[in-house]
């Protein structure tokens, strides 16, 4: 559903590429659980990135998996963000708030939108 959401958007589930973005979300969030945009769906017990990004599914290679994850893959195929941007393998029907990520430079433009009031933009300098 939180991917669904951001594309309406014009967006995606943001997803860290390194360890700066990871943080970056993880303030963004305000330290609270949130969905990041990848998953083990279809990929053979790989996490991939979704494929809404710009950039496709392509395996994730740098990770910030809390010890001891990801530890079920048949039942947690999607990955959460805990306080202290830790990440955790969770089942993808489960409800919990998501970054949206935005693909170019005027996404915030359209903000706030009416389906998103509580909706905030924020640009990464």
């Amino acid at each position: 559903m939180a991917q669904e959401h951001c594309a309406i958007m014009g967006g995606y589930l943001a997803f860290p590429m390194n360890a700066e973005e990871n943080s970056f979300i993880n303030q963004m969030a305000k330290n609270q659980q949130v969905w990041l945009g990848g998953d083990l769906i279809g990929h053979n017990g790989i996490f991939f990135t979704s494929g809404s990004a710009p950039e496709g599914d392509r395996a994730i290679v740098q990770t910030f998996w809390r010890s001891g994850e990801p530890n079920n893959p048949v039942i947690e195929q999607c990955i959460q963000m805990l306080s202290g941007a830790v990440w955790n393998d969770r089942g993808c029907a489960l409800l919990y708030s998501f970054v949206c990520q935005f693909p170019y430079a005027g996404a915030c433009v359209g903000l706030p939108h009416p389906a998103f009031p509580d909706l905030k933009c924020f640009k990464k300098v």
